[in-house]
């Protein structure tokens, strides 16, 4: 992990100014301490979604941090202005504006927020670029807000194509809110990169253009690694809560987290083949915020993974342990053998 996260930082040296550009890890479920505490020895800020990640945050009070996404509540938003100031906070809309400005307000904060956009029409997440502008020509209802920047998060596996659509979408959006009266200090180039693992010079040629479009505004620049850049550090962690035999299959419910890895289905299913002919089933239900890339996959509800494992016999509170689940998480490894991913059983 930190030979990826070294590569990266010197990726940026050479392509942007030296006080052009700022790297933060997006954690956004509590990866491992040791994770976040070597990613802030190499200068890596940190953007935060919840309590945990956030603790960890400002345990070193010198960490730069980003509040982010849409778990983010009035609490934990009041909870970083008392321990310290959040860094930036990105806001995904009006009412995120309005909240943030009103918790600022009563701590006598002055913070500075990111203007999130959909980077498409269609995606979930983000104010539409109607909204953004509304907000930059009505900033005066917002005193405790210092509107710095544009945060354009399109997902963190694009390709080559999406990269280039989504550094478009960013310039156009950037025009817009100067022109009407945004001074824009920060692009957030929100989402991850690609493994740098697997394409040094893809990576590159994103940054920059990154670097072009921050030298054409004025502005700084964040960048982030993609997830996998953890690598072996990370782990898929299951915990059965529920065992239930169906026919000749097992069929185990689970309240599944992951120390580390993008999210966004509502389960994947987890076959596993034990002999030639006894099967069970393993149904992992996650958070609606996780998805997991196994072996190359994106699992969605009803996809399927054969492992080859020993004969297991499961029991409630039971962990099942996925070493190195971020290996496969954004294609950090182009090709797998499903035989190469064996869960750990431990009671």
């Amino acid at each position: 992990m930190r030979d990826n996260a070294e590569v990266f930082r010197a990726l940026c040296e050479r392509v942007f100014r030296p006080d052009g550009y700022e790297i933060y890890f997006p954690t956004k479920v509590a990866p491992s301490l040791q994770i976040v505490n070597c990613l802030r020895e190499l200068g890596f800020g940190l953007e935060v979604i919840n309590h945990s990640t956030a603790a960890m945050a400002h345990a070193d009070p010198l960490t730069r941090t980003i509040l982010g996404g849409p778990a983010k509540t009035s609490a934990l938003i009041a909870w970083g202005f008392i321990q310290r100031n959040w860094t930036y906070v990105s806001c995904e809309s009006l009412t995120d504006l309005r909240e943030v400005n009103a918790v600022a307000a009563h701590h006598k904060s002055r913070v500075s927020v990111f203007l999130r956009v959909k980077a498409t029409t269609k995606r979930r997440l983000g104010m539409s670029i109607e909204d953004a502008r509304w907000s930059v020509t009505h900033s005066d209802l917002f005193p405790a807000l210092k509107l710095a920047g544009i945060h354009l998060h399109a997902g963190s596996n694009l390709s080559s194509r999406e990269a280039d659509l989504t550094l478009e979408r960013m310039r156009m959006v950037a025009v817009d809110l100067a022109q009407n009266g945004m001074h824009i200090e920060v692009l957030n180039f929100g989402g991850g990169l690609p493994c740098i693992a697997a394409s040094v010079a893809e990576t590159e040629r994103r940054l920059q253009g990154f670097s072009q479009l921050a030298d054409t505004v004025g502005t700084r620049v964040i960048v982030e690694p993609g997830r996998a850049i953890v690598g072996d550090a990370a782990e898929l962690i299951t915990e059965v809560t529920d065992v239930r035999p169906v026919d000749r299959e097992l069929t185990i419910n689970s309240a599944a987290y992951i120390i580390h890895g993008p999210c966004n289905a509502d389960k994947f299913i987890i076959h596993q083949r034990l002999g030639e002919v006894e099967r069970r089933r393993i149904e992992v239900v996650a958070r609606k915020e996780a998805n997991y890339r196994i072996g190359g996959i994106w699992p969605a509800e009803g996809d399927s993974l054969w492992l080859s494992t020993p004969t297991p016999e499961f029991a409630i509170g039971d962990r099942i342990i996925f070493p190195q689940a971020g290996a496969y998480t954004l294609g950090f490894l182009n090709e797998l053998s499903f035989d190469e991913l064996l869960p750990t059983i431990s009671s």
